[in-house]
């Protein structure tokens, strides 16, 4: 093929080779507004030309300067040529101009210009001079005309070329691959292709099915028996879990501790039990729906948060109630990779709990009496604390169950989270509704969503009121370099004694801080206290 000195001449000797049969049309256009429109048919001896257009004098001048070129039947794609008449070439040229759409982009202020109409002319100055003569009526805005003539027969001439080769190729027996586009193409376009993306990892399972065959496919824990249900070499993540479970034991969310180990580590990043770690912290199973966490009928625990490994997983589940648990169901989805990337922190849970918090006081009737009302609180001092790292990580979220000790609204502590040993605090809320995304004490209105939510409200501000809640801060975790301790005041300046049980998720590089040793299993037990205050029985004298 004979190459020219410039795109004009080489869109005539590449278009001068295409059959007869082969008819083209390009719409170009700015956003929603037309600027014109290329109509060509192979032989040609010049260049495809702009059509004229007449606009409305009085239509608003386009307000975007961008352009795209797209296919007079409005496809998806930002360029689009579509011959019609031969088979191969509508494939072969379709294909090579979705790879110009970079170079499109990149040249949008040379094609596009300072596009301006002239309103005392009949047409915009953009358009294709007469033959023969140099036009004189040409607005100062588009005094970048030629180069921009010339850039359209350059891509003109592109598009042909690759036409041709693609349909050379199209024939050739080795030809089975689309050519991935250009990274600039994808850009800004992740979430469109994310579920098409093709993946190198490789899918794996550990789960409690029948190794006979049979459809007895769970396993029997019994009391102080510890089962593992995952243990891995080599790179990669777990993706998501999954429990159903079936115990005669009343307290089995409570008892059965759920445990992790990452890259061969002496102490595990996660200690939970399990209710809790799927935010039952009560001891009851209740269903609902979330982002990281999810619990459907009947029974079934879900969990989907990302725990990356790079040499070794280990899993297991031990039962510490003194009843044993019939029937396990468990799968545990993962997927093996080569090598990790760099910069990923390891997965975290840590259970808490407080029962009874400490108030200072039970000399009070309402939350706003004096002198609950009064009290300052601006260092932490005695708040509930949800967890302590460490290390560099970020925080995501708590999962958070109460149970009441006096009636009132709980509520009124706020959120304080310490980061890198600051004294004060880092981030400080307003109430404990506000902090996981409600208002005015929820309304007493269980409510559940993806960010946020109390699912589960029994009696709310009664003695022995039971509130479930969850906030995730996947939007953007809450970062630390050092150090963080996330807290809450019980009650206003922590004037309440209800019960906190609670577990905190975050990610950090290792080693961890070691963990608070679990209460035992009695104690995990939720159960109304004596705590004096409204509606409380009094303290027992000492």
């Amino acid at each position: 093929m004979k190459l020219a000195e410039n795109g004009a001449e080489q869109a005539q000797l590449i278009l001068g080779v295409l059959p007869k049969r082969c008819r083209f049309r390009v719409t170009l256009r700015a956003g929603d507004d037309f600027l014109g429109r290329l109509r060509f048919r192979a032989p040609v001896t010049k260049l495809p030309h702009c059509r004229r257009h007449t606009p409305d004098p009085h239509t608003k001048p386009p307000s975007s300067p961008d352009l795209s070129v797209s296919e007079v039947s409005e496809t998806d794609e930002q360029v689009s040529l579509v011959p019609y008449g031969s088979t191969k070439l509508q494939v072969a040229i379709f294909l090579a101009l979705r790879g110009l759409s970079a170079a499109i982009e990149g040249s949008r202020g040379l094609l596009s210009g300072k596009r301006q109409y002239n309103r005392t002319s009949a047409a915009p100055a953009y358009c294709r001079e007469p033959k023969g003569k140099e036009k004189t009526r040409v607005h100062p805005s588009n005094e970048g005309l030629p180069a921009r003539r010339k850039l359209l027969g350059s891509m003109v001439s592109a598009a042909a070329l690759l036409g041709l080769n693609a349909t050379g190729a199209a024939a050739s027996p080795t030809a089975g691959a689309i050519p991935a586009p250009p990274e600039s193409q994808a850009a800004g376009s992740e979430d469109i292709f994310a579920l098409a993306r093709l993946r190198n990892y490789k899918t794996r399972r550990s789960s409690s099915w029948d190794r006979t065959g049979g459809n007895d496919d769970s396993v029997v824990v019994e009391a102080g028996q510890t089962v593992t249900l995952l243990e891995t070499t080599g790179a990669g993540s777990i993706t998501h879990l999954w429990f159903t479970i079936n115990s005669r034991d009343p307290m089995h969310l409570k008892n059965l501790i759920l445990r992790a180990w990452w890259d061969g580590e002496a102490t595990p990043s996660v200690e939970v039990p399990i209710g809790d770690f799927f935010g039952l912290g009560l001891g009851e199973y209740f269903t609902y729906q979330s982002a990281l966490l999810a619990v459907a009928p009947i029974k079934a625990l879900n969990a989907y948060f990302q725990m990356p490994f790079s040499s070794s997983a280990r899993v297991t589940l031990t039962n510490e109630g003194k009843i044993r648990t019939d029937n396990l169901y468990f799968a545990l989805d993962y997927v093996t990779v080569p090598a990790i990337p760099a910069g990923l922190g390891r997965f975290h849970a840590q259970y808490r709990q407080a029962a009874p918090c400490k108030g200072w006081t039970d000399d009070w009737k309402n939350n706003g009496d004096d002198p609950v009302g009064n009290r300052k609180n601006l260092d932490g001092k005695d708040n509930y604390v949800f967890m302590e790292a460490t290390g560099k990580g970020h925080f995501v979220g708590v999962t958070h169950a109460v149970e009441q000790n006096q009636s009132g609204w709980f509520g009124e502590g706020d959120d304080m989270i310490f980061i890198d040993g600051d004294a004060l605090p880092t981030i400080n809320g307003t109430g404990s509704e506000d902090y996981y995304n409600g208002a005015w004490g929820f309304g007493d209105q269980a409510f559940g969503y993806q960010h946020n939510g109390a699912p589960y409200m029994a009696d709310p501000e009664r003695v022995g009121g039971r509130t479930c809640l969850y906030r995730w801060h996947i939007e953007s975790p809450i970062t630390f370099e050092k150090s963080i301790r996330v807290t809450m005041e019980h009650g206003h300046a922590n004037h309440r004694s209800d019960n906190f049980y609670s577990t905190a998720y975050w990610y950090q590089t290792e080693p961890h801080a070691a963990f608070p040793a679990l209460p035992e299993p009695a104690a995990r037990v939720p159960r109304v206290f004596r705590v004096g205050g409204p509606g409380a029985a009094p303290v027992p004298a000492s």
